[in-house]
C-alpha cells in the first residue's frame, strides 16, 4: 500500500510538472532578432547575463515551432560567431527537438548545420556524436518495421548526416569512429540495440565506403553478444545456483543479439549479392576467428571459406581450428547447396586433404591437434565417410570416436519448432536448414547406409596390388558420381 501511494504522489507531481512545462511553454516566445542580438553582445561584450538567461531557457523548455524557427533563423545569421569558444551553445543547439518537426522546420535546420560545419569544421565530432547518439533511442521493440513515424525522425537524422559526408569527404572516417564509440552496451536492452543496428545498415546504403567498416562493426557487437550468452550458460552449468535475475538477463541478452540477427537477415534478403559479398568477408575476417561463439552460417555461396580457413591449401597459418568446422555444417544442412557443388567441395577437402599429408610428412612429425587443425576439422567435414573408407583400408579406425564426439554433442540439436518459436530470426533461417537427423544409426536403411555401402569395397580388396594412398582416392572417386 505505502509503494503504491509513493508511486500515485509521484506521478501526481510528474502530471504537475508537465502542466507547469507547458503553460510556460505557450507563455515564453523569442522576439526576432532577440537571440541573435544576445550572441553578438556575448560575444563582442561578454554580455553574460542574457545568454546564461537564454543557455538555461534552452536546456529547461522544449521551444514551440515559433520559437524554433526565431531561434535557428537568428543562428544561421550569425553563424560566423559560433566558433570554438561557442561549444557549450552549439551542444545545445544539437541537442534541440527539430527531427520530428515540420519538413520546411527541418530543412531550416539542416541548412544551419552544415553553415556551421562548413564555418567551424571543428565542431564536427561534436554535431557527429549528437546525431549518431539519436539511434540509441528507448521504445518499444517492432514485429515487421519500425513505426512510421520513428522511421520518419530517423529519416531526417540521415538526411543531414549523409549532407555532411557529401560536402566534406573526410568526415567519413570520423563517422565511422562516431558509430564505434556510440554503440550501445550489449546490455542496454534489445530496442536499443536493435535501433541502433537497423540505423547503421540504413547508413551503409547511402555511404557504401562505410558498408564494409559497418558491418563489421556490427558483427563484432554480435559477436561480443554472442560469447556473453554462451560464458553465461557455461557458469551456468558449473553452478547448481543462479539468480533469477541472471537467468532473466541471459535471456534478454538472448532475443537482443536474435532481432539483431533478423536485421541483417534482411539486410542480406533486401540487397542479395553486394551484401553476400560483404558478409562473407566480414564473417571471415570476424566470426571464424573467435573463440567461443555458436556461429550461424547462411549461404551455399560461403562454401569457399573452407580453401581459406585451411590456410589456401599450405601447412599451418588459417584461422583457429574451431571455426573451421563450419563448413562442414554448411554443405550438411542448408537445403541451397545442390548436389553438383556438394560433390566439387567434397572432391576438393579430398585433394586438399592429400596434399597436406603429403606436405606435413616431408616437414614435420607433430602430432598437435592445434598444429594440424584445419586438417582434423576439414576430414570431420566428411567424418562418417572418411572413417569408413579408412576403416576399410586399415588405415585407421575413428568410428569410436565419432561415437562418443556425437553423444557429447547431441544437445546441441534443439528442435527447429521451438527455435523457431523462441527466436523470431528461425522463421527466416530454418526454411534454409534441412532438418537435423543422425544418419549413422545403427541398422537404420537411410542416405547414409547406402552411400557407406558404395564406399566400401570387398573383404580382400586392400590385399591387391593397388598402394593405399591410390585405393583411398578410387574410393573417394565415388563422390564424383
Amino acid at each position: 500500500m505505502a509503494v503504491a501511494a509513493q508511486k500515485s504522489v509521484a506521478s501526481l507531481m510528474r502530471k504537475t510538472l508537465d502542466r507547469q512545462a507547458a503553460v510556460a511553454r505557450v507563455k515564453f516566445r523569442f522576439k526576432e532578432r532577440q537571440v541573435e542580438n544576445i550572441i553578438v553582445n556575448y560575444v563582442k561584450d561578454k554580455s553574460f547575463g542574457p545568454y546564461g538567461e537564454l543557455v538555461k531557457v534552452l536546456q529547461d523548455y522544449p521551444l514551440t515551432d515559433e520559437n524554433f524557427k526565431i531561434l535557428i533563423e537568428d543562428c544561421l545569421s550569425c553563424v560566423v560567431l559560433l566558433g570554438r569558444d561557442m561549444k557549450q551553445f552549439v551542444d545545445i543547439l544539437c541537442n534541440v527537438q527539430w527531427a520530428s518537426r515540420s519538413q520546411q522546420l527541418v530543412e531550416l535546420y539542416i541548412r544551419f548545420l552544415l553553415s556551421l560545419l562548413t564555418a567551424h569544421t571543428y565542431h564536427c565530432p561534436l554535431v557527429l556524436t549528437n546525431l549518431v547518439k539519436k539511434f540509441r533511442v528507448e521504445g518499444e521493440n517492432w514485429d515487421e518495421h519500425p513505426p512510421s513515424e520513428t522511421v520518419a525522425v530517423w529519416s531526417n537524422i540521415h538526411t543531414i548526416i549523409a549532407q555532411i559526408v557529401a560536402i566534406m569527404p573526410m568526415t567519413s572516417d570520423l563517422l565511422m569512429q562516431t558509430v564505434i564509440e556510440q554503440f550501445p552496451y550489449y546490455k542496454a536492452g534489445c530496442y536499443c540495440n536493435r535501433a541502433y543496428i537497423h540505423n547503421l545498415i540504413w547508413m551503409s546504403k547511402y555511404i557504401p565506403s562505410l558498408r564494409e567498416h559497418i558491418v563489421t562493426a556490427i558483427v563484432s557487437r554480435m559477436v561480443e553478444m554472442d560469447s556473453n550468452i554462451v560464458d553465461r550458460a557455461k557458469n551456468k552449468n558449473q553452478s547448481e545456483l543462479i539468480f533469477e535475475m541472471e537467468t532473466d538477463e541471459q535471456d534478454e541478452l538472448s532475443v537482443t543479439l536474435d532481432y539483431c540477427m533478423l536485421e541483417m537477415l534482411r539486410w542480406l534478403e533486401e540487397e542479395r549479392d553486394p551484401a553476400l559479398v560483404t558478409i562473407c568477408n566480414v564473417f571471415e575476417r570476424v566470426v571464424l576467428p573467435t573463440h567461443g561463439i555458436n556461429a550461424p552460417t547462411g549461404s551455399s555461396a560461403t562454401c569457399g571459406w573452407w580453401r581459406r580457413a585451411g590456410g589456401g591449401g599450405g601447412c599451418g597459418g588459417g584461422h583457429p581450428a574451431h571455426g573451421r568446422g563450419a563448413p562442414g555444417g554448411l554443405l550438411a544442412r542448408c537445403v541451397r547447396v545442390p548436389n553438383s557443388r556438394l560433390v566439387q567441395h567434397l572432391r576438393a577437402m579430398a585433394e586438399w586433404c592429400h596434399g597436406y599429408i603429403t606436405a606435413t610428412q616431408e616437414s614435420t612429425s607433430s602430432d598437435n591437434t592445434k598444429v594440424h587443425g584445419a586438417f582434423h576439422a576439414i576430414c570431420h567435414a566428411v567424418s562418417r565417410a572418411f572413417a569408413g573408407v579408412t576403416r576399410a583400408h586399415q588405415v585407421a579406425y575413428c568410428q569410436a570416436i565419432l561415437d562418443r564426439n556425437a553423444r557429447h554433442q547431441l544437445h546441441a540439436h534443439a528442435a527447429p519448432d521451438h527455435l523457431e518459436h523462441w527466436f523470431p530470426s528461425g522463421k527466416t533461417i530454418w526454411p534454409l536448414c534441412i532438418e537435423y537427423k543422425d544418419w549413422g544409426k545403427d541398422g537404420e536403411d537411410n542416405q547414409y547406409s547406402g552411400m557407406k555401402r558404395k564406399l566400401e569395397p570387398e573383404e580382400d580388396d586392400f590385399l591387391s596390388a593397388a598402394s593405399p594412398q591410390q585405393k583411398l582416392a578410387n574410393s573417394l572417386s565415388n563422390f564424383r558420381q
